[in-house]
């Protein structure tokens, strides 16, 4: 199953491949003068390249996107929770939005008065980005950088990366109320778990017409959640597209032949079994107004939008065909073929002038921000961080502790 699994995620280390094309992975030793080219044009052409990546791998659409969703969407959302009696009448989930809301609301406002220093200094920044890799890459390696960037993988690649991105920012008001109502009745819910068939053989079995409401309620779940078009899309990419991979080895074709294979079988055999199962269990654990609730649920449109997203990553990462990846990987080959070894000296000499680089822009970055915003900022960061220390230690100690009791015992 193992082999399964890293069929699917394949299409997405494609889409992180041209990121994964760091400096680090390009560099070799400080490079020499070419012939017929001088520092200067390798530096416009990587300044140019940098520039295509930027806008070809859609980052400034995902940053607009998830700026207008934190704004309009999740810190509305949040302030709402915590004036809400659910929040009030649990201590613990009141502490998580009293610090969460803080780093959004100056994540915001310093994101505000960094657009017109982020607008000015873009072509500056990527110039030092772009003189710092001229002095480690070959005019052939820029070459194909650029032959990789102009690929169909890559755009396909990027394309999964927007897709993941909508799973936080696809979303609008009238999806965040529903999540809301949906999320208040869920924790209200009260399950049934002593007086049903299943752990009580005296217990009356739920009535027909019940266990019919329920075999739609699964139906509707299977329809609305598009798991058939998912697993048909997978199962669809490695047969049609991972096997035919000509680099395969033998005993690698067989092997994720016959896990998919497998990965058929155990999904039919769960899908059915859980059609058989669930029906009955949902009715006996649920009465009729909770039934039809949780029915609602399934069907309202926010629940739809998740699937949806879900699925469209999935669409985006099994678009890639036998002729992207062959095509991406010879390129990919190419470049590591043409590649000198890094002495560590120069790995040394690199890492310091990238440190030396990331400090100057961030501190550069970090001096525009009024003094109020940096200081609420930090001190945001540092409580949420705080918190998220201290709920890992408690879920440690809790997990812990039932060890603790059984080695006792």
């Amino acid at each position: 199953m193992k082999k399964v699994f890293s069929a699917v995620i394949l299409s997405l280390a494609l889409a992180l491949a041209l990121c994964s094309r760091a400096p680090a992975a390009w560099a070799q030793q400080p490079e020499r003068q070419e012939p017929g080219q001088t520092s200067a044009d390798k530096e416009a052409a990587l300044a140019g390249l940098l520039n295509d990546a930027f806008h070809a791998s859609r980052t400034p659409e995902i940053y607009a996107d998830i700026r207008h969703a934190v704004r309009e969407l999740y810190l509305p959302y949040f302030k709402e929770l915590s004036r809400d009696d659910m929040a009030s009448a649990d201590p613990e989930f009141a502490a998580r939005i009293a610090v969460i809301i803080p780093v959004l609301e100056y994540s915001l406002k310093a994101a505000e008065e960094l657009d017109p220093v982020l607008e000015e200094s873009r072509g500056a920044m990527m110039s030092d980005a772009a003189s710092l890799l001229a002095k480690y890459m070959t005019r052939e390696e820029i070459r194909l950088a650029g032959e990789m960037l102009s690929t169909p993988a890559a755009r396909k690649g990027f394309d999964v990366l927007y897709a993941v991105s909508r799973l936080i920012t696809g979303y609008n008001r009238e999806d965040m109320r529903a999540s809301k109502e949906l999320t208040e009745w869920m924790k209200g819910l009260k399950f049934d778990l002593k007086d049903n068939p299943f752990t009580d053989k005296d217990a009356a079995p739920p009535p027909p017409e019940r266990v019919a409401k329920a075999e739609a309620v699964v139906a509707d779940f299977i329809r609305v959640s598009r798991i058939d078009d998912m697993v048909a899309d997978i199962v669809r990419f490695i047969n049609d597209v991972l096997l035919r991979v000509e680099t395969l080895s033998d005993d690698e074709r067989e092997q994720i032949r016959v896990g998919v294979q497998q990965f058929e079988f155990f999904y039919n055999l769960g899908k059915s079994m859980s059609v058989a199962a669930a029906p009955a269990a949902l009715a006996a654990a649920l009465d009729d107004e909770q039934l039809a609730q949780f029915h609602l649920m399934i069907i309202s449109p926010v629940t739809a939008k998740g699937f949806g997203l879900i699925y469209d990553i999935v669409r985006a990462s099994t678009a890639f065909n036998t002729r992207d990846i062959a095509e991406f990987r010879r390129l990919a080959e190419e470049a590591e073929a043409g590649r000198s070894s890094m002495g560590p000296e120069a790995k040394r000499l690199m890492e310091k002038e990238w440190e030396a680089l990331h400090k100057k822009w961030h501190d550069r970055l970090w001096a525009s921000l009024s003094p109020e915003t940096r200081t609420g900022l930090e001190r945001s960061i540092e409580a949420f961080e705080a918190f998220v220390s201290e709920e890992h230690r408690k879920f440690q100690r809790d997990s812990e502790a039932p060890e603790q009791e059984e080695r006792q015992l």
